[in-house]
């Protein structure tokens, strides 16, 4: 074991660990800056409780976190091997007989434990925060109904659409309201000067209207019948599985385990088909998406030490902002290939495979690359 750690790997390793960690936090924070804005919005303006805004906060960590510690790893990488490329000391190492991918070897080792563990933690830890915090975000507007509506625009709950002029959020008041409902063999327009809205007993909601005319439209009749009223009441009945402990899951609150099982029964269904469904080939094909992002991501932490190393030697400073500079530009281009990736493969133009790992391999082959120009 001493023989395999050197004095140069543990001096790598305290030199290394130090930005990983600050460059978590650092861009946590970047991150995080959106989101606090509208959470706060939440607390100070529309009286969401302080505990379940902060719940909210805590369970949207995992999967920024899954994003931030590859960057991390970059970042770290540049700031480091760009210190000891200005000061001289991978000169010096050179100089000594010691190679670039001698030196490079300690963070990669780092890299291939944080693979490991970011294959689990986005396998199975981030799918679960992500469905508990939908429960949540779910809650909430069970809380705090008028949440679900918003100003100046048609809001669309269940079979009506909803026109708010303006809200008060202290008191819970809703005003200028135009209601559009649609029924079997009827057309409802409402205008009411003000009301509110409630969660129901059975689920739902129940909007109250104050002070309004209701104009209706029969199929078979030419007449409009106008009704005047000093309230009227509306039930908005649930969606299926709208209670909280039956909310369905999505892709990306499925774990690895659930994901493989789930294409498994999928594409037994979709091979019996004698008429194939293309929105179950699709729903498959997003399925398989998931499962390469949650492979791909993590590798992305391997492959940034690997650009990471030769391009702080070509080109990197010491300090931090060439150190953030540099990884922009390599994180911006790898995550574009990401995202645009995963939007051709979930219509199906590109195999999910070409489309998770098409950045990780381009920024590969760029890395080895420059290591071999670096050398």
């Amino acid at each position: 074991m001493k023989k395999f750690f050197s004095k140069i790997d543990i001096y790598l390793m305290k030199s290394f660990l130090p930005p990983f960690f600050y460059s978590i936090i650092l861009l946590l924070m970047i991150m995080l800056l959106d989101k606090i804005f509208d959470l706060s919005n939440l607390i100070f303006k529309k009286k969401v409780p302080a505990y379940l805004v902060l719940e909210i906060l805590f369970l949207s960590l995992p999967y920024m976190l899954a994003l931030v510690i590859p960057m991390s790893v970059l970042v770290a990488t540049l700031y480091v091997f760009g210190t000891m490329n200005q000061e001289r000391e991978l000169m010096s190492l050179s100089t000594g007989g010691i190679s670039l991918l001698r030196i490079m070897r300690t963070p990669l080792i780092f890299s291939l434990f944080l693979f490991f563990f970011l294959i689990y933690f986005n396998g199975f830890f981030v799918p679960r925060a992500n469905h508990t915090l939908k429960k949540k975000i779910f809650y909430m507007y069970r809380y705090k109904p008028s949440l679900v509506l918003k100003e100046k625009i048609f809001n669309h709950i269940g079979d009506i659409s909803i026109y708010v002029g303006e809200k008060d959020e202290k008191r819970g008041i809703l005003k200028n309201l135009k209601i559009f409902q649609k029924g079997k063999g009827y057309v409802q327009i409402i205008d009411s000067k003000e009301g509110y809205i409630k969660t129901g007993k059975e689920g739902g909601y129940l909007l109250v209207l104050k002070d309004g005319i209701i104009q209706e439209k029969r199929r078979n009749r030419v007449n409009i019948r106008k009704i005047e009223f000093k309230e009227h009441k509306i039930y908005i009945p649930p969606k299926k599985k709208e209670k909280v402990g039956e909310l369905g899951k999505s892709d990306r609150e499925l774990t690895l385990t659930e994901l493989l099982e789930g294409i498994k029964k999928k594409k037994e269904k979709y091979l019996k088909m004698q008429k194939k469904n293309r929105f179950l080939f699709l729903e498959i094909q997003r399925f398989w998406v998931e499962v390469h992002k949650k492979f791909a991501i993590p590798f992305a932490a391997i492959v940034f030490v690997i650009v990471g190393v030769p391009l702080a030697k070509i080109f990197g400073r010491a300090g931090w902002g060439s150190a953030f500079g540099l990884s922009i530009a390599v994180f911006t281009i790898h995550y574009i290939f990401l995202v645009g990736g995963e939007e051709l493969a979930d219509r199906a133009i590109v195999s999910s495979f070409v489309a998770m790992w098409t950045g990780d391999i381009l920024t590969l082959v760029f890395g080895l690359y420059l290591l071999y120009k670096a050398r």
